[in-house]
């Protein structure tokens, strides 16, 4: 299975310390340069070290003429992940941005967010509650969510 990430997914879940559910999920995950660098700039307490988490690939894009072809909607790192999630047939892409995820699923790539991923990690047992995860993202990493969408994702978690 081949996962892709963009920044947020991977710099959201390190911000609350559940990083390792990606892991957990997928076995591993794939990053553009791009993305590498936007982690890279993170600052402590929550900076992003790539040699602290092998399972995390960087894999160069082949052909940047899809970055230049979304660079005009979208930022580096959403256009090189979306760029390398197509040209390695990735089996889904991790964003969050709307732009990017409608691109993305315009060019037929699966998307899924942040907040798809913690429904799968409760579903498979990597995480017991998804709200207070959801709550921890909102306080510490500045997570922005709508309420009808928070009461929803509490409704699918069953945790009403």
């Amino acid at each position: 299975m081949v996962i892709v990430s963009d920044t947020s997914a991977i710099s959201n879940l390190l911000i609350v310390n559940k990083l390792h559910i990606i892991k957990g999920l997928f076995g591993q995950a794939v990053i553009p340069p791009a993305v590498q660098q936007e982690l890279s700039a993170l600052k402590k307490p929550n900076e992003f070290i790539l040699a602290a988490w092998p399972w995390i690939q960087v894999r160069p894009l082949s052909d940047y003429a899809i970055v230049r072809e979304l660079l005009i909607e979208l930022d580096l790192g959403e256009s090189e992940a979306i760029a390398l999630a197509e040209e390695l047939g990735a089996d889904t892409l991790l964003i969050d941005e709307a732009k990017g995820r409608k691109i993305a699923s315009e060019r037929g790539i699966q998307v899924t967010g942040l907040l798809g991923v913690l429904l799968a990690s409760k579903a498979n047992g990597f995480i017991q509650q998804v709200v207070p995860v959801m709550d921890e993202l909102i306080e510490k990493a500045n997570f922005r969510i709508s309420s009808s969408l928070y009461q929803l994702l509490r409704r699918e978690a069953g945790e009403e």
